[in-house]
């Protein structure tokens, strides 16, 4: 697999430099793209047709590599930044895994909504910390 995604990261290089097209997008352009991939697996999802929902997740797959290419270049952030930070999350999401936490279908829902409103919060308070420290900079 690991050779998969080096593959697909080198082909987003190599169209993002050499394909005319792909060298103007910018993630507000490109996005777009991703909306609409993703409600085309819905489609086939609802469809039931298997090699349909694998063509429009590489489709997908596909536009998360190019916006990772796009926001690389920006210096916004990269694709081991996006793996990483989802890797992280669902750890922390799954205590019932990792914890040891119980794991019935009412606890589930509970602890992941308290813990997606505790992200929420935590991104909400980093925010405004590194508004107040750009004011202080000032």
């Amino acid at each position: 697999m690991h050779q998969s995604f080096q593959k697909l990261t080198e082909l987003a290089k190599k169209l993002r430099e050499e394909c005319p097209w792909d060298r103007k997008q910018t993630i507000q352009s490109f996005y777009p793209f991703i909306l609409k991939e993703a409600k085309e697996f819905d489609e086939a999802a609802k469809r039931g047709d298997a090699e349909g929902m694998k063509d429009e997740l590489g489709d997908v797959l596909w536009d998360i590599f190019f916006i990772a290419e796009l926001a690389e270049k920006e210096g916004l952030f990269r694709l081991k930044d996006v793996l990483d930070n989802a890797h992280e999350k669902y750890v922390r999401r799954h205590p019932h895994v990792f914890k040891g936490e119980p794991d019935d279908e009412e606890t589930l829902h509970r602890r992941w909504e308290e813990i997606k409103k505790e992200e929420r919060d935590g991104k909400i308070k980093k925010a405004q910390k590194q508004k107040s420290a750009e004011t202080t900079d000032r």
